[in-house]
Order: C-alpha cells, then sequence, then structure tokens
C-alpha cells in the first residue's frame, strides 16, 4: 500500500469514526504527543501495588521468566 493508500484509508477510517475516545488517541498519536505518563491514571492502591514490587525485585524476590516457564512446565509434567 502506498503512502497516498494509507493516508486515504486513514482519512476514511476517521471520517467515519463515532467513538470520541478513539479519536482523541489518534489525535495524541499524530500531534506526536504519543508521551505519556502512564502512572498519572492508576489509583493510590494500584501505585502502592508498584511500589511493593518495585522493593520486592530490589530486595531479589522474583524468579526469571525462564525459571517461571521451567515451573509451569514442571507442573504440567507432573498432571499428565
Amino acid at each position: 500500500m502506498s503512502i497516498q493508500e494509507m493516508r486515504s484509508k486513514l482519512h476514511q477510517l476517521i471520517d467515519e469514526e463515532q467513538n470520541e475516545t478513539i479519536l482523541a488517541e489518534v489525535s495524541r498519536i499524530l500531534s506526536g504527543e504519543s508521551e505519556t505518563d502512564i502512572l498519572e491514571d492508576l489509583t493510590d492502591d494500584q501505585l502502592a501495588g508498584l511500589e511493593k514490587a518495585r522493593e520486592e525485585i530490589q530486595n531479589g524476590n522474583y524468579i526469571s521468566l525462564a525459571e517461571h516457564k521451567q515451573k509451569i512446565e514442571q507442573w504440567l509434567a507432573a498432571r499428565r
């Protein structure tokens, strides 16, 4: 698809879109405001949970994705 075809398709999609949230997001992206702080939308409980998770990571209280996958495989093998 050429750039002109993409532009035309985007114009059509935007003209047909009725969802204000989607239009606001498209506007934000196209205006270059794609860098947002997602933390602003979190509740106090969510922020506290993130802080607790950071502390656990700093204290070495976590397992790697590879270790997690291995544990899942072991669990599945035991169920077979």
